[in-house]
């Protein structure tokens, strides 16, 4: 960005936010447990320009972020890439208007998040079709709702019910049973940037509450008999504190049973109880010194591969060596879904009448064919073959404007132009097609992926005389509009991490949905205009298609 007399000021000149998650660049102050999650930016001088950069590391892969400008003097350094498809919008483009500028950081496909061990798993094609259906009535552990507003919101599923098994897995009452579609939930992998993808269709996760026979009845599970969250465990590396045969760039420890007892309420703040087990997948925390001083010091991390209880009191813990981004990874999920072409064709398909009578209707109650008209009549008044023959310094006023069938338009018509529509032209009604495809034009699919594209164009003509002259103006005009939309999901998930002393713990977990939306939206007016004294009309023909239109070098406006 650029600005006069200085560097931009965070919170004065302009604001930066995280989109994905907001708790990450609040506008308030914090405690400090929480500061692990706060995304700081550091704003640097190169020749003038003002560059913004995250002050640590780099921004969140996946995340998409804002920066709004609040200050006037204060604009966007357009030179980047990132605005020539502003720039070509010609002498609308104005780099001053533009306040807000929302970025994306790219990120592949991640499965971070796991599931809790002793999960059984049935193919939901191993229960009767009727079965089947209701369960994945309740796929996913949270269903999603969107109100008028277009704000969604996420509720535990509730569901109950019951379903016939007569398979092979060994179900009893309190297991959490995964009914899915496609690939096994354990052997999936993210849809982006995977080569060999899975078919990772719906997954209902449910509690088995009574068995009677071969029918099983449910309730939908909670998260936690699902997901794994996996602790973080301060192992006192100290001589003569409990534990043995520790060293830096190690694989295992030998740690006394009580050391594993987290039932002290001192272990309280880093989200330990009586109830913390020691699983495959939890996080050791090395460190010397004692618990919560402040001279204690961390040394390294790891997390658990294997576990065995020894017969002297003591446990053999075998892990290996992780860094602290790989904890706080440890639960990320994120992955983008493209509609399909072949999925978008289905559904214009089956819906094109419909789409194509809302598209006409909405044209047809709008301003754009009124203010066409308008434009295009003043446009032809100024041309030199009219103020030849109709003189210097015309106006709408000064002329009768009429239909193509000698209806005349009244001052208050005039404003109403796109009556026209509703008028005989020379005996044919305007001339008026829809086109909707999945072709688009101004979006690469290999990019944003599969879209729908719509065009619309109506021809239709009206007549402009001067008031006590013979001479006659008809103006044969095309609208042409042009709409393109692409569309894309994305799931992204995390740990809401917080520090302790030295110990990061997850004190929550979040996962947001999101639709992204690509809109391209264009219009254009073009005109052939033929005096009653002229041999040969002027201007240029309405082009077949958009693209031809583009190609075009001359305009009568």
């Amino acid at each position: 960005m650029k600005k006069t007399g200085g560097a931009p000021i965070p919170g004065t000149d302009f604001k930066f936010r995280n989109i994905t998650a907001p708790e990450k660049t609040p506008e308030e102050s914090v405690p400090e447990e929480d500061l692990a999650n706060i995304e700081n930016i550091k704003v640097v001088n190169n020749n003038g320009v003002w560059t913004i950069s995250a002050a640590n590391g780099g921004f969140t892969a996946g995340h998409t972020y804002q920066i709004e400008l609040l200050n006037d003097d204060v604009i966007y350094d357009d030179s980047v890439d990132a605005f020539d498809t502003l720039k070509a919008m010609g002498d609308g483009y104005d780099i001053t208007k533009i306040r807000f500028f929302n970025f994306s950081i790219e990120k592949n496909g991640t499965m971070n998040l796991k599931l809790n061990g002793g999960i059984k798993y049935i193919p939901v094609g191993d229960l009767n079709e009727a079965d089947g259906l209701s369960l994945m009535d309740y796929a996913g552990l949270y269903l999603a709702s969107t109100d008028e507003q277009g704000n969604t919101t996420y509720t535990a599923s509730n569901g109950s019910g019951s379903f016939t098994y007569n398979g092979s897995e060994d179900i009893q009452v309190g297991d959490t049973v995964a009914v899915y579609s496609g690939t096994k939930p354990t052997e999936r992998k993210p849809q982006k940037g995977t080569q060999n993808k899975t078919d990772n269709g719906e997954v209902a996760y449910v509690k088995i509450t009574d068995i009677d026979d071969s029918t099983y009845y449910y309730v939908e599970a909670e998260a936690e008999d699902v997901l794994f969250t996996p602790d973080v465990l301060p192992v006192d590396v100290d001589e003569d504190d409990g534990t043995s045969g520790w060293e830096m760039n190690g694989t295992s420890v030998i740690i006394q049973n009580s050391k594993l007892i987290f039932s002290d309420a001192k272990y309280e703040s880093v989200g330990l109880s009586s109830n913390t087990t020691v699983d495959v997948g939890d996080f050791l925390a090395f460190f010397t010194g004692e618990f919560g001083e402040a001279g204690a010091q961390d040394l390294a991390y790891g997390v658990i591969t294997a576990i065995k209880v020894n017969g002297d009191g003591t446990t053999t813990v075998t892990y290996k060596e992780v860094d602290q981004d790989q904890i706080m990874a440890a639960m990320d999920l994120y992955d983008e879904t493209k509609v399909s072409e072949a999925e978008l064709e289905g559904a214009i398909e089956e819906n094109k009448g419909e789409i194509q009578e809302i598209i006409e209707a909405q044209l047809m109650e709008s301003d754009f064919f009124d203010e066409a008209g308008e434009y295009l009549a003043e446009v032809a008044l100024k041309t030199a073959e009219v103020r030849e023959i109709f003189g210097d310094d015309l106006t709408l006023s000064d002329c009768d404007i009429t239909y193509a069938d000698g209806t005349p338009l009244g001052a208050n018509e005039l404003m109403l132009m796109g009556n026209i529509i509703d008028k005989e032209q020379d005996g044919k009604k305007p001339k008026f097609s829809v086109s909707i495809s999945t072709k688009t034009v101004h979006f690469d699919p290999k990019i944003v992926g599969s879209g729908i594209r719509a065009e619309v164009a109506v021809n239709y003509k009206f007549k402009i005389q001067k008031k006590g002259s013979n001479n006659v103006l008809e103006v044969d005009l095309t609208a042409f509009f042009e709409q393109e939309f692409t569309f894309g999901f994305n799931v992204s998930g995390g740990a809401v991490w917080k520090w302790k002393w030295i110990i990061p713990y997850i004190a929550d977990y979040r996962m947001t949905g999101n639709l992204d939306l690509g809109t391209y939206t264009g219009i254009g007016i073009t005109a052939t205009a033929k005096l009653n004294e002229a041999k040969e009309p002027w201007g240029m023909p309405w082009p077949n298609s958009a693209r031809e239109a583009a190609a075009t070098k001359k305009s009568l406006a």
